[in-house]
């Protein structure tokens, strides 16, 4: 029997009340609107507009909605752990027959108590056959993460004072990344605290094996061959850094293998995780792991065979290590040979990563499978814009002072500076922040993945000093400059060959050509490279203005090769984005209605009243739209037909205003201030006159890895008094 839609309301309302007085969420609104009553002489003249404001300022709307959405995904949970399965080597969603056995069993090797060991048996012996071996991950909490003691103080003081489980300014996540190969696996953010409760499984697909062989050839000896570490990397966010970006507070590098010399292919252990930057060698939080490998090898690998294994594999590394530093000093030496302030120049040969490890330059650039995810080149530059900014760490280029160099690199070669840290793409993306190194970094392995001959270019610009930004080369060698901290590119021109020092008049039509470079404020470029070479200028300048980009030319670059042997060592799996997966029409809604909230409470703090206009909005969203196309396409042909839509439904006599801005938060709050702090917007805000009807429009466009660009409108329509 189907039930009437009065009944379904009403379920529906049982369940909403329900969720309301578990969560606590009605007495915390109880007592909010009993502190707002106390607080005025007369309850009648109470908005609910103030309360609703309330409501959703302390995050008890966005609580309410978490826990209902968490009640509801329970039964899914299970389902959502094992979501990652399917994941084959190349980060592509894979159908098959191993994967699905695996999904429909799973409770009976391990996701659940095992009710039935035929069925266990039945799924071992498949994968085995198959010779499909996958390596299973639990994460059964965290602790000792005593940087984060002061943020668990704050949130019990906040959550003692309000009786409950509130979101609020001090409720920092944390979020564990696990990465292997070209897989990448995100546990559910917990609470910052302590002892956080990283609580998830992962199955990892190490990949097929003939288990026919036998000796040197046996399943065990083939998955011990490997030389593939778990990455593991745990991200800070603080309120909205979800969405505006975190920081990464731990790194561990965990060799998995050592679970062949197990008996039953398992191992309970605490994973120590150490800091970032200056506390790369200081333990900075423990994790409680559980692997095991599905299916067990039949098997099993001597301690002493596993260890001569690794050590083997470390010889081999610091063997190509040592040889490539060796081809680094040659090449250094030549190149300083040529001419004498080669010294000077800003050539960065190896910079340090996250864990203080200096590794060429040319490793921190590696490829991205996109899977569709940017369009073009200019979305991949418009998405990398949208990261936050970190601030320069460097100082002075110039000269040897600052630097720390690797072990047997004589002074002056290759060097990288202490305060120096560059971040891996994988960092910069789960971050969603970075320098502007790490943006380059970004958009030339994006710009890669495009086909484009991309490059990062290290120099000098205006205003800023040392600087980084991305170099495309056409057949032709001529060159695009790419500003990715701002998603701007521009077709640079040098000077003639010949023309510095001559009295020769240009061209009207190069002259402003050339006039185009000073807009961009780019002075000068030492080196550029990519993941495969690097290029160090050679030329008598370094001026942008005159330097010629013909990199096949050996008299103007000198080319140092990225060794393949070296590359080897280090992991170069494509690096994969993920689609957004918020709900950001909702998001769009609730900031209309906070923003609508609070410019209608700042005017009656100035004793204006507030009345909207529901027409033109649809019309403010299609102008939103066609900015964010002209910044996300670089296209400026655009027509925009708002102003036209406007002024015809404006009524005779009335006046128009509107102005738009672009941001990355989602916070009403920063949203609105910053809409005070520029004067055209402050004048429509508090606009005085006759009948004044104010509009406003939120659009969010998504990008990968749930990154946004908020843009929003604020007009008014108003008949304007003498």
């Amino acid at each position: 029997m189907i039930d009437s839609p009065a009944e379904t309301d009403e379920a529906l309302r049982k369940k909403l009340r329900n969720q309301l007085e578990k969560s606590g969420i009605s007495t915390a609104v109880r007592k909010m609107v009993r502190k707002i009553c106390d607080a005025k002489d007369d309850v009648n003249s109470i908005n609910p507009d103030e309360v609703i404001t309330e409501v959703y300022r302390k995050g008890l709307m966005d609580t309410f909605m978490e826990n209902l959405d968490r009640e509801n995904s329970n039964g899914n949970q299970r389902k959502e752990s094992l979501g990652l399965l399917k994941t084959s080597e190349n980060g592509n969603s894979e159908q098959n027959s191993d994967s699905d056995i695996i999904v429909e069993t799973g409770k009976d090797w391990g996701f659940g108590n095992c009710e039935n060991s035929s069925d266990s048996d039945l799924v071992q012996h498949t994968l085995r056959k198959s010779g499909k071996y996958y390596l299973k991950m639990e994460i059964r909490g965290g602790k000792a993460f005593l940087d984060h003691l002061l943020d668990e103080s704050r949130s019990d003081d906040v959550a003692s004072e309000n009786n409950m489980n509130v979101k609020n300014e001090f409720r920092a996540k944390l979020v564990l990344h696990v990465f292997y190969k070209s897989l990448r696996f995100t546990a559910k953010p917990v609470e910052c605290r302590c002892d956080p409760d990283f609580k998830d499984i992962f199955l990892i697909d190490i990949g097929r094996f003939d288990h026919r062989g036998g000796g040197d050839g046996s399943v065990a000896s083939q998955i011990l061959s490997i030389n593939e570490p778990l990455r593991i990397m745990v991200v800070r966010e603080d309120v909205n850094l979800h969405v505006l970006g975190g920081s990464l507070v731990a790194y561990c590098a965990h060799d998995w293998r050592s679970i062949l010399v197990t008996e039953n292919g398992l191992k309970n252990f605490p994973l120590e995780l150490m800091g970032i930057g200056p506390e790369h060698n200081v333990c900075v939080g423990i994790l409680q792991v559980r692997l095991s490998l599905v299916p067990i090898p039949h098997e099993r690998i001597s301690e002493s065979t596993y260890l001569d294994k690794v050590n083997h594999a470390g010889a081999s590394h610091e063997d190509r290590e040592r040889n490539f530093i060796a081809t680094v000093k040659r090449w250094w030496k030549e190149y300083i040979e040529i001419r004498a302030d080669h010294q000077l120049r800003l050539i960065r040969l190896f910079a340090y990563d996250e864990k203080m490890v200096a590794k060429p330059v040319m490793a921190f650039v590696k490829p991205v499978q996109l899977d569709d995810l940017l369009g073009t080149p200019f979305n991949a530059a418009w998405f990398v814009s949208l990261l936050p900014l970190n601030g320069n760490q460097h100082t002075n280029c110039s000269g040897t002072t600052g630097y720390k160099f690797l072990p047997g690199i004589q002074n002056g070669i290759g060097g990288c500076f202490l305060s120096e840290r560059w971040q891996n793409v994988e960092t910069t993306i789960i971050s969603k922040s970075g320098t502007v190194e790490d943006h380059a970094v970004l958009l030339t392995s994006l710009l890669l993945s495009f086909g484009l001959d991309a490059y990062v270019a290290l120099g000098t610009k205006r205003g800023k000093g040392s600087w980084a930004w991305t170099v495309t080369l056409s057949e032709n060698q001529e060159p695009t400059f790419w500003e990715s901290t701002t998603g701007d590119y521009y077709d640079h021109y040098s000077y003639p060959e010949g023309y510095l020092g001559s009295n020769n008049d240009l061209a009207h039509e190069i002259e402003e050509k050339l006039a185009k470079n000073k807009t961009y404020n780019f002075l000068t470029v030492s080196c550029i490279f990519n993941d495969k070479e690097l290029y160090a200028n050679v030329q008598p300048t370094i001026s942008v203005d005159f330097v010629d980009w013909n990199i096949g030319n050996t008299s103007k670059w000198k080319r140092l090769p990225y060794h393949q042997d070296y590359k080897q060592s280090t992991s170069s799996y494509p690096f994969h984005l993920n689609r957004s997966t918020l709900n950001w029409d909702f998001i769009a809604k609730k900031l209309e209605f906070q923003l609508k909230n609070l410019l209608s409470f700042a005017r009656k703090e100035q004793s204006l009243g507030t009345s909207w206009d529901d027409v033109l909005p649809p019309y403010m969203g299609q102008h939103l739209t066609r900015e964010e196309l002209e910044v996300s396409t670089c296209g400026k042909d655009f027509k925009d037909h708002f102003k036209t839509v406007a002024l015809k439904n404006l009524p005779p006599g009335y006046d128009f205003r509107a102005h738009t801005f672009n941001s990355q938060t989602v916070e009403a709050y920063k949203l609105f201030e910053s809409a005070l702090r520029e004067p055209l917007a402050d004048g429509i805000i508090f606009i005085r006159g006759d009948d004044v009807r104010h509009s406003l429009k939120v659009k969010i466009f998504p990008y990968p890895e749930d990154v946004p660009s908020v843009r929003f409108m604020i007009a008014c329509r108003y008949i304007p008094t003498s």
